[in-house]
This record gives C-alpha cells, structure tokens and sequence, in this order.
C-alpha cells in the first residue's frame, strides 16, 4: 500500500484528531486567560493548577464567572465618594519681603513696579488689615507684624500663615507700646508701667520687669493718656494728677505742666506746646532727660501750629509771625512776621519731618513756602487753601474748597515751581489734605516718581512728573507700606 492510499483511508481520523486537539486547546487557554475572574480572586498559575480548575462543574465556573460583572457594577458607584472629597490645598510659599517696597491692600500683597501697582500674592494674610494698621518685616526672623488699630498686633510668616497676636504675659490685649528699636514693649498691668522684652518669632513678652509701684496708671488705653513714649521714658495725662513724668529705668515719677496744643517731635522725644498764661509761654520737655523749658513769648501758638524740623528745631506759627525753636540753647527767634496786626497767619502745612521747607498761609496774599535756613520766601498760590501736605522730592499736594471752579480741586504742585497740576476737580477733605490728620499718602522707597493717595474712598496711583491719575482697583479695602 502506498502512502497515498494510507492517507486518503485515515484522513477522516486525522482531520476529527486536529479538531479534537485544537479544541481542548482552546478551551484550557480560555480557563487559564480569557475570564476576568483569575485575577480578580487573586488564583494565579503556580497557586491553582489546571487539573484543580478544571476538576470543577461547569455550573460552578458559571456562577464564579457571574461575580465580577456584580463587581463591575457596584465599583462606579463608590467614585463619587471619592471626588467628593477635595484636593490637599497647596502648600504657602514665603514671599520675598522688600521692606519700603511693598504694600498690603485687604489681604493681598502688592508692589510697584515700573510706576504700576503689580499683585503679588492674592489672598497673602489671613486676616485684612485695618485702617489705622502698620506693617514692619523682622528680618532676623522673618516675620511679618501688623497691627496698630485696636491694640492688637497680629504676626505673620513671609507666606501668609498665621502666627498668633503678640501675647501679654498675663493674658489679654495689648495696651501699651513699642520702643523704636522693635524690640522692647511698654504697657499697663494692675495700675503699674511694666517692661518687656518682644520674641517677634514666638509671639510673646519676656523678661519682664515693674516699673511702677504706684498703682495710680489706672486709664485705659495707654496709648491714648501718651504725650510722649521712648525706651527710657514717657509722659503720661492723668485727670487726677495731670502731667506725670515716668523715668523707665528707676521707676522715678514727677509731675509737670500740662501744655495746650502740644505736638510731639519726630523722634517721640521733645514734646512742644504753649501754657495758658499771661504772657503766653512756650513749654518744651524732653522726655528722656525729664527736662522743662518754658520761654515767654508775645502771642499763642496756633492750633496745629507747630512743624518740626529736625535736629531739634521747630517752626512754630503764631497770629502774625513765624518764630524758630531751637532746643540745643533754649532760644526761640524770628523768621517771618507779616508786619501787620490785620494780617495773620492761618496754618501750618502738615509736611514731613526734618525738611526745612515750611508751608503757610497768609491772610492776603496767599499760601507761601519759606526756606527755614536762608529765610527765601516764594508764593504757590495766591486763592484760598484748605488743606496742604508734602509728599517726596519737593512734590505737593494742594485741596481747595472755594466756589470758584478754575480754584476748585486738588492741585499737584512742587517747589521753586510755579506750574500746578489739577488731578481731581474736586478738593480731597478728610483724608490727607489737612494740617494734623493720619497721613493718607504712601510713599515707597526708591518710587520717587510714584506717590499713592486716597481721594473719594478710592486709592489711586499718581505719577508725580505727568500729573497721571489712575484709579487702583481695591475699593473698600486698606492699603498700608510693609516698613
């Protein structure tokens, strides 16, 4: 028989022997790998050999079969719970502080740059500051306090977070104040002046030190009854026993004279004012030394009438002349008298301290500038001024309220200048433009050309060479310098 012949009588059995291998082939490949159910049970091939799974009834791979598509169904029921729970906020970053360069707008930090307001951080603190609020960046620890308002100095990190209040050792607010090195706090406790010691990075007071044994420093809030406040003593008003003097270091008191019209210099050290006498007299004190001058003089001093130029001097305006306080030899002298009893001196510009650029108006001829060194007198405008105050680098503001329109406004002028500048049409009252008001204007540092003001519950941007106004869009919120 030949192969041939073989083959064609034995292909009935070869084709039915394919089929019957490639079947049973199959059908292991699809128990070991094609069900979902092996690895969803956790059964694997070392774990479960293929005699073991396919020693089961076919009834029971169908109902394990069945299983997983239960499982399949419920799973997208349990994903909502899962995005249902928010993301982990990210974490702060500190900012960069650049003190004299910054500002806190609410709760958001801003600075300038090429003469534009640029946010920094929004939603920076956790709390909005408040008018009346300062702001200071302690680099040696990097923190942030503010605070000022209410008694209430609030500490921050350089990213945001909240610290805590500047603690009282005895628990409550603070009532008191701080020296001018930041680092010690002075405040009332049971009727006694106490000392202390600021931790800036732990939010407390230590190291302290009574004062007083008195008990008589009962009126609330310290800050208020403060004539004037250094690290080594302050002057103090009581109704019961008026002026007292309290030396810091040995706890020493004494009483002095209440002045009237008493203005505090730059450095919270000479405290200026007249007495109710016949004749009037000039009072000074120095607080740190507890020294007393008084100097008669021919007229009352004005109210607000007092503008400190540094160095220990004080232009003082009286009813129709100028006079020059020196405290170095107790002296006070004349620099401008309008050499008539019918014309008078109205006021004094509320300008910055230790300049020696003085701002007044006369009675006839108008508000005039007088150079308090070489006595050069130059006026800025001869119409009615109501309110006056200097910003940087010679620039100054003037608001008028008269009836005439061409008058009328707010006026941005600067010194030597005849020239002004209208930048609102109508005069800004109440806010910066007055002799002794909180000064409303923000000057930063290395910004000479950029001044910020508040006008019409606004904050506005001004250019100070252009005279440009534009107006800042945080309405209603506060804005302060970060010093």
């Amino acid at each position: 028989m030949n192969l041939y012949k073989l083959w064609y009588k034995s292909q009935k059995w070869t084709i039915a022997a394919v089929i019957f291998c490639g079947s049973t082939t199959i059908f292991i490949c699809w128990l070991l790998f094609g069900t979902p159910h092996a690895t969803e049970t956790g059964i694997n091939q070392q774990q479960a050999p293929v005699t073991v799974v396919t020693a089961k009834r076919p009834d029971e791979n169908r109902s394990r079969q069945s299983k997983p598509e239960q499982k399949s169904v419920e799973t997208p029921q349990k994903k909502p719970l899962l995005a249902s729970v928010p993301p982990a906020a990210p974490p702060r970053t500190p900012a960069p502080i650049k003190a004299g360069a910054m500002l806190i707008g609410g709760r958001d930090l801003f600075a300038i740059e090429n003469g534009k307001l640029i946010k920094i951080r929004e939603n920076w603190l956790e709390h909005e500051v408040r008018a009346g609020d300062k702001a200071v960046y302690f680099k040696h620890c990097d923190r942030v306090a503010v605070g000022g308002s209410n008694d209430s100095i609030q500490i921050y990190q350089t990213d945001g977070s909240y610290c805590g209040n500047l603690k009282m050792p005895g628990g409550g607010k603070f009532d008191g104040y701080i020296t001018k090195d930041l680092n010690t706090a002075v405040y009332l406790r049971e009727g006694n002046i106490w000392r202390g010691i600021i931790d800036w990075e732990r939010c407390i007071i230590t190291r302290e030190k009574q004062i007083t044994n008195t008990g008589c420093f009962t009126g609330k809030p310290l800050k208020g009854r403060l004539l004037a406040a250094t690290g080594k003593a302050l002057l103090y008003r009581d109704h019961r026993y008026g002026l007292v003097h309290v030396n810091l270091d040995t706890g020493e008191t004494q009483s002095g004279k209440l002045p009237v019209n008493s203005v505090c210099g730059p450095e919270q050290r000479l405290v200026l004012g007249d007495l109710s006498t016949r004749p009037p007299q000039l009072v000074v004190f120095d607080v740190d030394t507890g020294q007393e001058n008084c100097i008669p003089m021919a007229s009352r001093i004005m109210p607000n009438g007092v503008h400190w130029l540094g160095e220990g001097k004080a232009a003082l305006i009286l009813r129709n002349h100028i006079g020059l306080y020196d405290h170095a030899d107790g002296s006070l002298k004349e620099l401008y008298a309008t050499g008539s009893n019918r014309e008078t001196l109205r006021y004094i510009a509320a300008s910055k301290p230790g300049q020696p650029r003085l701002f007044f108006e006369h009675s006839t001829k108008g508000i005039h500038m007088l150079h308090t060194k070489t006595k050069a007198l130059h006026q800025i405008r001869g119409f009615t001024v109501h309110g006056l105050e200097l910003l940087t680098d010679g620039y100054f503001l003037l608001s008028s309220d008269v009836a005439e329109a061409d008058r009328r406004g707010t006026w941005l002028g600067r010194h030597g200048e005849s020239q002004l500048h209208r930048i609102f049409a109508q005069p800004v009252k109440g806010k910066y433009a007055s002799t002794r008001p909180p000064r409303k204007s923000i000057i930063l540092n290395g910004s000479s050309n950029t001044a910020i003001i508040h006008a019409f519950n606004n904050w506005h941007l001004l250019n100070l060479r252009s005279a440009d106004v534009d107006e800042i869009p945080i309405t209603g919120k506060e804005l302060i310098a970060i010093r």
